[in-house]
């Protein structure tokens, strides 16, 4: 089963599996731009879209929805009821909070707030982000990739 149909059957949980499959679709490349949250025809359609929502358009493989790490992080664990917001770029969870995407993807993967805006970065290069979602996926922190980068 592929990271895809897996996202169709359940939420991912828990950051190194998170990274996990973040890292599958970067190397398969066909849902990935590091350069937009969430992107696709489907989208100006419908401003909200629900959690399932989110998961159904990638396992149908709707043509041009691509998302960077952080919108990646939405689409494989935001709740079936929770919503994202297109318009706004925020998620709505269940329980009636709203969080920025970066907001929100970084807290499921436990990263810190420097590591966060260096990861979710539109010029991170498809190496970088693969360096690191490798890193995080065996449960190490990124810190020395981001000190290591020259803003």
């Amino acid at each position: 089963m592929n990271v895809l149909e897996l996202a169709k059957i359940k939420r991912v949980t828990g950051p190194r599996a998170l990274a996990r499959e973040i890292l599958a679709i970067v190397e398969q490349e066909e849902h990935y731009d590091q350069s937009v949250w969430l992107s696709g025809r489907y989208f100006y359609d419908d401003e909200i879209v629900t959690g399932y929502e989110l998961r159904e358009i990638l396992t149908r493989n709707v043509c041009g929805t691509t998302a960077c790490v952080a919108g990646n992080v939405v689409i494989l664990t935001l709740p079936a009821k929770g919503k994202y917001d297109y318009r706004r770029d925020v998620v709505n969870l269940p329980d009636g909070t709203t969080e920025y995407v970066q907001s929100y993807a970084q807290r499921q993967l436990k990263i810190t707030n420097e590591e966060a805006d260096w990861l979710f970065h539109s010029d991170r290069s498809k190496s970088e982000v693969k360096d690191a979602l490798t890193l995080l996926s065996k449960g190490k922190s990124i810190s020395e990739l981001v000190e290591a980068t020259v803003w």
